[in-house]
């Protein structure tokens, strides 16, 4: 059995990008969930999706604001909110050097 050897955390920034990421996320589920049927733009979502996420406020807030923002039914911005909480860490990518860094 291997002992622990360290714990890091990340408080944005320091081991990936946090902004690069949500946009990156924002993207993806503006193709996933075809946003653009709903008459949201790519670029509107993009910048307000990383606006509203790296405030300190809940990510319930965010989707509320969001739908708000939008003009998104409940059930979809509750969809998004959930997927968001399953898969957004998933998707996070290291700053480059990230990996080489941790082996030294």
């Amino acid at each position: 059995m291997r002992s622990l050897q360290a714990i890091l955390f990340d408080l944005d920034d320091t081991l990936h990008d946090k902004s690069q990421n949500l946009a990156g996320f924002a993207q993806e589920q503006f193709a996933t969930y075809a946003l653009a049927n709903h008459g949201v733009e790519l670029s509107q979502w993009t910048s307000q999706y990383v606006d509203l996420n790296n405030l300190r406020i809940e990510k319930t807030e965010v989707f509320v604001r969001l739908q708000a923002a939008f003009k998104l039914n409940a059930f979809l911005a509750n969809t998004l909110r959930e997927d968001f909480d399953t898969n957004s860490g998933a998707a996070t990518r290291p700053l480059p050097g990230l990996h080489a860094l941790l082996q030294r």
